[in-house]
């Protein structure tokens, strides 16, 4: 074999390791936008769960979930375990002592417009909140 077809064989390899290198590194990676979103249900679920949120604020936390914060991909009919702190944005908001009938039925439309996978598990969390609401008042 000649010098050329040992140099070009040798460049041959490295771009492939190369390129496996970031393959991998970018399939690592979230997209900003989920991180971002990901950050924020955290803040709107303090809000939900706080006794001291106004009525006007906890619409602005429904109205920037539903706007601002989709939730994860299903793994097809599975519930991803990331899923979780959306779900219980929805538990928190129905439970929160200035929600309404008129905010919950409004969050519950407005939630499975924005996340038509999710349509049965919004339904749950909401039936499992009005439950715990009813239970609390005995």
């Amino acid at each position: 074999m000649s010098s050329n077809s040992i140099f070009i064989f040798a460049v041959i390899g490295l771009s492939a390791l190369v390129l496996s290198v970031l393959v991998f590194i970018t399939s690592k990676v979230k997209p900003k936008s989920e991180k971002k979103s990901k950050s924020l249900i955290y803040t709107y679920l303090e809000i939900a769960s706080s006794k001291d949120t106004s009525p006007q604020k906890l619409q602005e936390a429904i109205n920037a979930v539903v706007s601002s914060c989709p939730f994860p991909e299903k793994e097809g009919i599975k519930v991803p375990p990331n899923a979780k702190p959306y779900l219980d944005f929805i538990f928190l908001a129905v439970c929160n002592k200035h929600s309404n009938a008129k905010m919950i039925a409004k969050m519950n439309q407005d939630l499975k417009r924005a996340n038509p996978d999710y349509r049965d598990e919004i339904d749950i969390y909401e039936n499992k909140a009005i439950e715990s609401r009813i239970n609390s008042r005995f």
